[in-house]
């Protein structure tokens, strides 16, 4: 099974990698040192005692180049999903501490609104004893001025 995935995987990388590798070959116009770190990192890849062709050993380069660069891109695709779910974690983290937050300040204000209630209720009641106690002492009044 292992064999299977890794000559499939081996599959893919050359077909990946080769139209990089026919332009890394084909190109005449190639800067001379560049051709020369291409052929001396294919045969650092090659793990043979003889020495490579440069065709082959540019066509090595160019394969690792792919392996490297699909490597990094999962690595980064990996990176970037953690980030995500990391980041939806704390969003919901910050929802439920925003909704406690909040019941917390409507709990406070409704029992600040209570107490002012309250209080609103007691001048109401004093008032209106205030109010009897005048009335009764203008009709005692009255009632005196009328004697």
């Amino acid at each position: 099974m292992f064999r299977k995935v890794l000559f499939c995987i081996d599959a893919v990388v050359e077909i990946i990698s080769k139209p990089l590798v026919f332009g890394l070959r084909k190109g005449e116009d190639m800067n001379p040192k560049f051709e020369e770190m291409l052929v001396k990192a294919g045969q650092r890849l090659h793990f043979g005692n003889t020495p490579l062709p440069k065709e082959n050993a540019i066509q090595y380069t160019g394969e690792a180049f792919v392996c490297v660069t699909m490597v990094g891109t999962a690595i980064v695709y990996q990176w970037s999903r953690s980030r995500e779910r990391q980041d939806k974690e704390l969003l919901e983290y910050l929802k439920q501490e925003r909704w406690r937050k909040e019941q917390e300040f409507f709990k406070e204000r409704k029992q600040k609104l209570v107490e002012e209630n309250q209080k609103l209720h007691q001048e109401l009641t004093m008032l209106e004893e205030k109010y009897l106690m005048l009335r009764r002492g203008v009709q005692s009044e009255a009632v005196d001025g009328e004697k």
